[in-house]
């Protein structure tokens, strides 16, 4: 038995995550709940997660509903989350004393972005084949 969900609720669940992926990202963060995660570039794969989960969200409101966007919508969901990625990383330096804007974020950012949108492309490709 398939359950289907209004497309509310995908656009509300797109847009508590995205705000708060902001709030995280503009909040100063208490060290001591981060250090439970301690492996080299440990924040580098948060980026990646948080930006792979931002951009499934979106493309599954944009499958629910699809009538909004013409064209190409993953690469405008796509182009959408990694340029909130650089508004969030700018942000960081000018609007905060106690966060940094790091390139090498975008770089997570981006590709948490990038393989959301291949792995979905992937799916959908392996689905028409009915493998």
């Amino acid at each position: 038995m398939s359950r289907s969900y209004p497309k509310s609720l995908f656009l509300v669940v797109a847009l508590i995550y995205t705000a708060g992926l902001a709030t995280v990202s503009l909040l100063k963060l208490n060290s001591d709940a981060l250090s439970a995660v301690e492996f080299k570039n440990a924040d580098k794969v948060f980026h990646f997660l948080a930006y792979f989960g931002l951009t499934l969200l979106w493309e599954a409101y944009y499958f629910k509903q699809k009538q909004s966007i013409q064209g190409f919508p993953s690469l405008k969901i796509a182009l959408a989350a990694i340029i909130f990625g650089i508004i969030i990383e700018i942000l960081q330096k000018g609007a905060t004393r106690y966060r940094s804007f790091e390139y090498l974020d975008i770089v997570a950012n981006s590709t948490g972005v990038i393989l959301a949108v291949l792995s979905l492309y992937i799916l959908k490709h392996f689905n028409k084949l009915k493998l």
